[in-house]
């Protein structure tokens, strides 16, 4: 038995939650840059649904780290490599982002 009654895998969550984040209105307008690295993992799909769900402009994606099952890292965990957001800050950097938003590989 689930504790979520079957909804763990809900895919209209961002559509249901969104109206709970009142601001959501002016997100489309905001000035804030978002960089975004999937760490060659399976989340970018996720986070573009969360940012059309929620009305922000589109991320940067660090093309260098997009969604893969190629693992670079010589860790299993590669968050946990002080390597794994060089490639995200200097694309940060490049386009004056305001913030980086990483994803492990398996989005946990």
């Amino acid at each position: 038995n689930e504790p979520w009654k079957g909804q763990a895998w809900h895919l209209d969550i961002f559509k249901d939650n969104k109206n709970s984040l009142f601001e959501y209105i002016f997100n489309a307008s905001t000035p804030l840059k978002f960089v975004y690295t999937p760490v060659h993992g399976i989340g970018q799909s996720h986070v573009e649904r969360a940012f059309v769900a929620f009305k922000f402009q589109p991320f940067i994606l660090v093309d260098e780290q997009k969604q893969s099952w190629l693992v670079i890292f010589p860790q299993s965990d590669p968050e946990e490599e002080k390597e794994t957001l060089e490639c995200a800050i200097a694309v940060a950097n490049k386009n004056k982002a305001d913030f980086i938003i990483p994803t492990d590989s398996d989005v946990d």
